[in-house]
């Protein structure tokens, strides 16, 4: 079953959910980046609409937490919203994450396999 990653320091060790180092560990990442970069960020920024019907402007705003699952292709299932702000926007950062094109997966001992992720999309008051 995949499992959650988590770095906890900047050498690239990776932990498991449940404390365990994973050894060997190259972290899933967006098209054309190692680790998390400006790439995404640009994605984000580029595909990001904001909902008409979300009522007056700057009513809502803040950071949504998106959880998603990369698979050993590479491709995004599971996503789902781990920290709401607005039913609207954290429908737009689910959009967002499950429209973005293939990762290259994560390499556990150069094997390629399925790792969950989370993101942080933010939405300013507009």
């Amino acid at each position: 079953h995949p499992v959650v990653m988590k770095r906890k320091n900047r050498n690239k060790t990776w932990y498991t959910r449940d404390g365990r180092v994973e050894a060997k560990c190259e972290a899933a990442h967006f098209p054309g980046e190692w680790g998390w970069g400006w790439k995404c960020d640009e994605y984000i920024d580029k595909n990001m609409t904001y909902p008409e019907d979300w009522g007056p402007k700057g009513c809502a705003y803040g950071v949504v937490v998106v959880r998603f699952l990369v698979n050993a292709d590479g491709h995004i299932s599971r996503v789902r919203v781990v920290k709401r702000v607005h039913p609207l926007l954290d429908k737009e950062a689910k959009r967002l994450v499950a429209s973005m094109p293939p990762w290259e997966p994560t390499k556990v001992k150069g094997k390629k396999v399925a790792r969950y992720y989370e993101i942080s999309i933010n939405f300013l008051p507009r």
